[in-house]
């Protein structure tokens, strides 16, 4: 089982590069290409954003290894925050279409992040220990 989950959080880290990628590039092409500069304010709260996916995907993979159960439940929950951040960027930002992608990835980002802590939960629970040990 536990090579399953190896394979498993490896597939979500490579969708978690592929959607980075993709902003990456994405952020690129709208630096060169469009005239419309988003405010100061936008970018940060994009940033800010960006930085709570990112989080949570790295304390997933520690929780993948550590093995916390208590921490990965608490970034499943801190999923639910994301989603409602990305609304209310969604509705703030000025219209940009390219905006909406990157708001899109970034939560993609965060989803598999959380996937990442479901992993982590599933693995831990399949450990022997001193309390739990299978027959």
């Amino acid at each position: 089982m536990h090579v399953l989950y190896f394979g498993l959080m490896l597939r979500y880290l490579e969708l978690i590069g592929d959607y980075a990628e993709e902003n990456a590039r994405t952020v690129i092409d709208i630096i060169q290409k469009d005239k419309k500069i988003l405010p100061k304010w936008a970018i940060d709260r994009i940033n800010n954003y960006n930085e709570l996916a990112y989080n949570l995907v790295e304390k997933s993979v520690d929780c993948f290894f550590t093995g916390n159960i208590k921490n990965a439940n608490n970034l499943l929950e801190t999923l639910t925050v994301i989603e409602n951040e990305r609304i209310r960027l969604t509705q703030e930002l000025p219209e940009i279409p390219r905006v909406c992608c990157i708001l899109w990835n970034i939560n993609r980002i965060a989803y598999n992040g959380a996937g990442i802590a479901l992993k982590a939960i599933n693995n831990a629970l399949e450990r022997k220990t001193k309390i739990c040990c299978k027959s």
